[in-house]
């Protein structure tokens, strides 16, 4: 996202994800992909998740803004974990993956960049390969400090994903109320 590129609001970002992280998501993902395989976090910020994708999974780290990029090399020099600059949309490479994982990241889209982001991601991924995502459940666009979240419902997701994966596993869980969130596990077809 262009609001996060400039530092200083990757830096605030930083500060408040501070405590959160995906450690129950990854788990779930964890059922589905063997060790060692190659994982791609799309919009890793903070790279909390990476980092425990990384204890498990030969894992790249992506992100649209530049800045998280730099923070975490900055912070985890001895980590060695290969970053790439990527628009979770596009997400412009020629490499393959045998997992996708993200964390509240593909709530930066509308329906139509949604469905494009999954439509790039079932090209990127091997054969059978799973990705989890993870989205504010709900029907509002909100704006906050100019940036638009979008929440969807499942049945509004799932769909959008029908022709191109199977749906794995989905359940709903709590970020900060019962049910205010939900993810996806889902495999290509």
């Amino acid at each position: 996202m262009s609001h996060y590129e400039a530092r200083k609001k990757a830096e605030e970002y930083i500060r408040m994800a501070e405590g959160y992280d995906g450690a129950e998501m990854i788990e779930k993902l964890r059922k589905f992909l063997p060790k060692g395989v190659k994982v791609l976090e799309l919009g890793m910020g903070p790279g909390t998740d990476l980092l425990d994708l990384g204890t498990r999974f030969e894992v790249v780290g992506s992100d649209a803004s530049q800045s998280f990029l730099d923070i975490f090399t900055e912070k985890h020099p001895e980590q060695g974990i290969r970053l790439m600059q990527l628009d979770a949309v596009t997400i412009e490479t020629d490499e393959r993956f045998d997992g996708i994982y993200s964390n509240k990241v593909l709530q930066y889209f509308d329906e139509v960049d949604l469905k494009a982001s999954f439509v790039r991601q079932a090209e990127v991924l091997n054969a059978g390969g799973v990705a989890l995502h993870t989205f504010w459940r709900g029907t509002q666009v909100e704006e906050f400090d100019g940036v638009k979240f979008y929440y969807y419902m499942e049945e509004v997701v799932k769909k959008m994903v029908e022709d191109l994966f199977d749906v794995m596993e989905m359940g709903r869980y709590a970020e900060f109320e019962d049910g205010d969130s939900f993810y996806l596990i889902l495999r290509k077809k």
